[in-house]
């Protein structure tokens, strides 16, 4: 019985880390969204006539 009990918490710690990977790596995905966006929005500024000179 204290093997099984050992399993079963092993199964636990093991889900709960993929669960905290997943969350990690959507949140990096979202910042690295979040910077690519500003970095065209930069470029589409640049690229504007009339929004050179206004960085």
């Amino acid at each position: 019985i204290h093997h099984h009990l050992q399993h079963r918490h092993q199964l636990h710690h093991q889900h709960h880390h993929q669960l905290h990977h997943q969350r990690l790596h959507q949140h990096h995905l979202h910042h690295h969204h979040h910077r690519l966006h500003l970095h065209l929005l930069r470029r589409h500024l640049h690229l504007c006539p009339h929004n050179v000179g206004s960085d």
